[in-house]
């Protein structure tokens, strides 16, 4: 299977947090982790006798990013990406979420309930939207095709969310510490770090997590789990992202530095290189208050400091 297929797959059983959704406009589309995503065509910038009349057509616009909307609702929804709101909380587990139909569809995690049913295979789904995107594995289409690598994707949202990959893109910072994230998830499993919460708890040895995905892996532990499989030498691993030890086999080096045009295996490597150039030194001495861009020379030093 590619990878492209194994995330949406993956997506279809509610393993994936991130942002996606069908670029339909004016549209509504939920984020597996149960999150809304409000799609609407935006404007640029510099409009143009064309873009005028697009603006006409979405009139509602956000002051933080300048993205804009049809509909005032739309609006304050996409601002809740913003200032973080999310005002419809489950009464079964520590989530909420920006929108109550993402609410009620992430009930449906509890509860099992499945209304949309395919009729080519009879598979059910929580949503309507995911059984759009099943029902393309009998059609085949894919509509989106990745100018770095071979893969194709259903979704737009799942495309962008791709693209990321290869450009080291993270749009969503942290206003707390210097980090920056692919989507607003992400950041937002982040802050709980901040914050101090770990609402995830073991049930063998009761360890804590700040997210639900940290707990799945941990557990792992207990059971020897490791579905990962290479399949160049047969190694397995308990969670995807070792799957980057592929490009050990292969050489790859697919993340591409935008200022000087060197390569990485992985996004980490190419954002902790960027730091070189944009000056950022987050990570501080705590005996001599040298700063540093990366967290391995931070450790050099205390390995120094210790001889």
């Amino acid at each position: 299977k590619t990878t492209a297929q194994q995330v949406e797959e993956v997506s279809e059983d509610g393993e994936v947090d991130q942002e996606r959704a069908e670029l339909v406009q004016g549209d509504k589309g939920v984020v597996e982790g149960g999150e809304e995503v409000v799609l609407d065509m935006v404007t640029t910038s510099v409009p143009g006798p064309a873009q005028q009349s697009k603006q006409s057509d979405n009139p509602f616009q956000c002051l933080d990013c300048g993205k804009s909307f049809r509909w005032s609702s739309r609006l304050t929804h996409h601002q809740r990406s913003h200032n973080n709101e999310r005002p419809y909380r489950c009464n079964l587990c520590p989530k909420a979420f920006k929108g109550s139909s993402a609410l009620l569809y992430h009930q449906r995690s509890h509860s099992g309930e499945k209304p949309y049913k395919c009729k080519e295979c009879g598979k059910a789904f929580k949503r309507s939207s995911l059984l759009q995107v099943h029902q393309s594995v009998h059609t085949g289409v894919r509509t989106f095709v990745c100018p770095y690598c071979p893969l194709t994707f259903k979704w737009s949202s799942h495309f962008q969310y791709h693209l990321r990959q290869h450009t080291g893109e993270c749009p969503y910072p942290c206003d707390t510490c210097p980090k920056a994230f692919k989507n607003s998830s992400s950041l937002r499993r982040h802050k709980n770090v901040h914050l101090g919460l770990k609402p995830y708890t073991c049930s063998v040895c009761k360890k804590s997590f700040t997210q639900s995905t940290n707990l799945r892996q941990h557990m792992r532990i207990h059971t020897g789990e490791r579905p990962y499989i290479c399949g160049e030498c047969g190694r397995r691993f308990t969670h995807s992202s070792n799957l980057y030890h592929l490009r050990q086999h292969t050489g790859e080096r697919p993340y591409v530095c935008k200022e000087c045009g060197k390569t990485f295996k992985n996004t980490s490597c190419l954002r902790r290189h960027s730091q070189m150039h944009s000056g950022l030194r987050p990570h501080t001495c705590p005996i001599c208050s040298k700063s540093f861009s990366q967290t391995s020379n931070l450790k050099q030093v205390g390995l120094v400091g210790s001889w």
